[in-house]
């Protein structure tokens, strides 16, 4: 509760209300012995500094709720901004078709190919979640990152990257692919996997390794005739959002890792 004193609101509190009203209707108040005001309780003296106080209290009020408002879209924009490259979770990187090529230029990056309604992402993500909490500390000193795109978000870059089924991880050292990895595997599988690709000398193992995994060339209106005036192809037509696609993609994976080693 507030009382009018000299044309300003002030708490009850800060106050000792005398208990004196003459035949007027005239309320004493007093500032614990500082100072004494009087307010008319029925003049328009007290309609002014109603009216006056409500005026106050409007624009501060509004005052506070731009500020609010102000600061809330501000730290919505900061967080647009700081999204791309931004850790997705403790130690891995959301990378996308914007800061994918600038973000893997140097360096060795782990990077998670997945779509976030495929079940084997979905069945993966724990352990590669593992993985990269037990490893990013350790890798990260030797100038190793990990990273995730999502295939939906980002088409034309997993397309770019030849990753044809979900998930998959791919390595890049300065921006070119040195081996990957395909499909739902155990965390064991993928740990032994970035241990494989990270040893030094083993150049000649990557590339035999790639020759398996990365033998399905992605077909356009670009390269398509030249490339397939030769030889016989088996070309497979899908859809990123097909259900029905995605649940075909290991098994294509599986034969064409068969056939290239015929």
């Amino acid at each position: 509760m507030f009382y009018g004193v000299d044309d300003q609101w002030v708490p009850i509190e800060r106050y000792e209300r005398m208990k004196e009203v003459n035949t007027k209707g005239e309320v004493v108040l007093c500032e614990k012995g500082i100072s004494h005001a009087f307010v008319t309780a029925h003049s328009s003296d007290m309609a002014r500094l109603v009216a006056k106080a409500l005026k106050r209290e409007f624009e501060a009020t509004t005052m506070e709720l731009s500020a609010r408002l102000f600061l809330g879209v501000l730290l919505a924009l900061i967080s647009q901004v700081l999204a791309r490259g931004a850790p997705v979770g403790a130690k891995t990187h959301l990378l996308d078709e914007h800061n994918f090529e600038t973000t893997t230029r140097s360096g060795t990056w782990i990077v998670k190919h997945y779509s976030p309604s495929c079940g084997h992402c979905l069945h993966f993500q724990p352990k590669w979640d593992a993985v990269v909490a037990a490893r990013s500390v350790e890798l990260f000193e030797k100038d190793v990152h990990f990273g995730e795109i999502d295939c939906l978000e980002n088409m034309q870059l997993c397309q770019l990257n030849k990753v044809e089924s979900w998930p998959r991880v791919l390595v890049f050292t300065d921006s070119k692919v040195v081996d990957s990895l395909n499909g739902d595997r155990t965390e064991q599988e993928l740990r032994d996997f970035i241990d494989k690709a990270l040893t030094p000398g083993d150049a000649a193992a990557v590339v035999q390794q790639r020759k398996y995994t990365d033998n399905s060339v992605i077909l356009d209106a670009t390269n398509f005739t030249q490339a397939t005036e030769q030889g016989i192809w088996l070309v497979k037509l899908y859809s990123p959002t097909c259900p029905h696609c995605r649940a075909m993609a290991p098994d294509w994976t599986k034969m064409t890792d068969e056939l290239a080693d015929q």
